[in-house]
């Protein structure tokens, strides 16, 4: 009697559980759902508020827009290639930084001073004006390659969260790989890495969505706007007017067939596809590689 109390216990738990978990998801869901709603609704509707759940006056001259607007594909295309330029970068040079750090003191000499000088610059900042005093000096303003080489805000913490991951893998693998005549090299790809797919492939997803999702850099080291990530353009056309000068009249017609907020809507739900496509494939990984290596055994 007391285990099927039990039982019945543990099954309300899970369903209510389940249903608050499911209920946050919506609640997670639900702007950017409402942002699509918006970009495939009449102006009208928009302009009166009518939109809620379902489009109004469906259409999709929004995205006919996009799809004609060279600035709009142009960012879009910038910020494709940071991400995948700057998420290889930033991998390799994460990767061969945490692995000697997660050596012991004897087989790397120093290992301490050099953690300390990864965990000061991973808790205090140099401020803005020393890193665009330092991005100048090395010649990066007004230079594509900032967005990619400034473009790892946390990647110091990165580090850290890797070479615990790699210190609590059973170092018996390494020593016996080592043993055969194994160099560090063929240990870290043939080893670590495979057993980190986890721990690499949340720090991957990360490490995307920041690249994708940052900015505020390209105000400051750009002035050529041709070299604008998508959401650096999305940010700067959130308030301004259309430019009918250089439209034909065809794309005249067009804009004005929805509300300015149509188009903004449309852009940004298109600027959130690449991450809600990705994170898919990486989700597998994603519970076991947020707990492993965050805490120290």
């Amino acid at each position: 009697m007391l285990d099927m109390n039990k039982k019945t216990s543990e099954k309300v738990f899970m369903f209510f559980n389940g249903a608050l978990l499911v209920l946050l998801a919506l609640l997670c869901l639900f702007p950017v759902y409402h942002i699509l709603v918006l970009s495939l609704s009449d102006k009208s509707a928009i302009a009166a508020n009518k939109v809620t759940i379902w489009p109004i006056g469906f259409q999709t001259n929004a995205y006919v827009r996009i799809l004609q607007s060279a600035d709009f594909l142009r960012a879009f295309s910038v910020s494709i290639g940071r991400v995948i330029v700057g998420s290889i970068i930033n991998m390799v040079v994460l990767v061969l930084a945490a692995y000697p750090l997660s050596l012991h003191k004897e087989q790397f000499k120093g290992r301490e001073v050099l953690m300390w000088l990864l965990y000061i610059p991973a808790f205090f900042s140099g401020g803005l004006i020393p890193t665009y005093i330092q991005m100048s000096q090395l010649g990066l303003t007004n230079n594509p390659w900032v967005l990619i080489i400034n473009g790892s805000i946390f990647i110091m913490g990165y580090t850290i969260l890797l070479l615990n991951f790699f210190r609590n893998l059973p170092s018996s693998l390494a020593e016996s790989m080592s043993v055969d005549g194994a160099g560090h090299m063929h240990i870290l790809i043939f080893l670590f890495i495979p057993l980190s797919k986890a721990a690499l492939a949340t720090i991957l997803l990360f490490n995307m969505v920041g690249l994708w999702n940052e900015w505020f850099m390209a105000t400051i080291y750009l002035n050529d706007r041709n070299w604008y990530p998508l959401q650096t353009y999305l940010y700067n056309r959130i308030n301004l007017s259309y430019d009918f000068t250089n439209m034909t009249i065809e794309q005249i017609e067009i804009a004005a067939s929805f509300d300015s907020r149509t188009l903004r809507a449309a852009q940004i739900f298109v600027s959130t596809l690449p991450i809600m496509l990705v994170y898919p494939f990486l989700q597998k990984y994603f519970m076991a590689g947020i707990v492993l290596g965050s805490v120290k055994e």
